[in-house]
């Protein structure tokens, strides 16, 4: 008997159209380079920004590339996001810098594009939260966050507590997902840390979630993205 293939529903992928201002790239991460109305693409790396004017990025080494990459010239740029899965938006050239370093700036998206692949929806936010870690409270704020886990960054004392947390630590997270409402527990163990000047952001997996606290983050993520469609469509 023939194996049969697996089937995937497109109807289940949701695009986002988000506010330029929104935009968080880490750096050394890998774009596409396509410019519009030609056939041809191209790597960088993305290096910085100059927040919220122009994004900078290294010029891509394929021969000819300064003819193409002229000043106002249209060009798209997709690339892996963790907090999606794949982003995309339209910007132009700005300038070619030359030294001390060979880059290319761009002019900072009006909007971009996020599909979204993921198994839990998952909603961008700036949600105020809690995290027990070791017998001590910290606070900070969830960046971005689903059923299935959540982004939260931490700075000053509360980020240097965690100076030592490592991958697998298990936290629980404390939120107020309405405005009346009480402190909601969420158990999660650390599957991702990044460290830098700022602070340090994890990126946790909720563990042993009740179907009760599936709803409560489900609701919470689903009025989230319905504001958020909103207001910038």
């Amino acid at each position: 008997m023939a194996n049969s293939k697996p089937t995937f529903d497109l109807t289940q992928v949701t695009q986002q159209k988000i506010e330029g201002t929104s935009l968080s790239i880490e750096v050394g991460t890998r774009w596409r380079l396509k410019p519009v109305a030609s056939d041809k693409v191209y790597e960088c790396t993305y290096v910085g920004s100059l927040y919220p004017s122009h994004l900078l990025a290294t010029l891509p080494t394929s021969a000819g590339v300064r003819e193409i990459l002229t000043p106002e010239r249209a060009v798209n740029v997709s690339f892996l996001h963790e907090d999606y899965n794949i982003c995309k938006f339209e910007t132009q050239v700005k300038s070619i810098v030359t030294t001390p370093f060979q880059v290319v700036c761009y002019e900072y998206p009006e909007f971009f594009y996020a599909l979204n692949l993921r198994k839990h929806e998952r909603a961008v936010c700036a949600l105020p939260c809690s995290c027990v870690y070791n017998q001590q409270t910290l606070h900070g704020t969830a960046l971005n966050i689903s059923s299935g886990g959540a982004k939260i960054a931490f700075l000053g004392d509360d980020a240097a507590t965690l100076r030592d947390i490592e991958e697998s630590a298990l936290v629980v997270v404390a939120a107020k997902f309405t405005h009346d409402g009480h402190d909601v527990l969420l158990p999660g163990q650390v599957k991702k840390i990044v460290r830098d000047d700022a602070g340090v952001a994890l990126g946790l997996m909720f563990t042993g979630l009740d179907q009760g606290l599936k709803h409560e983050v489900g609701r919470y993520v689903e009025i989230s993205r319905y504001v958020a469609k909103y207001r910038f469509d």
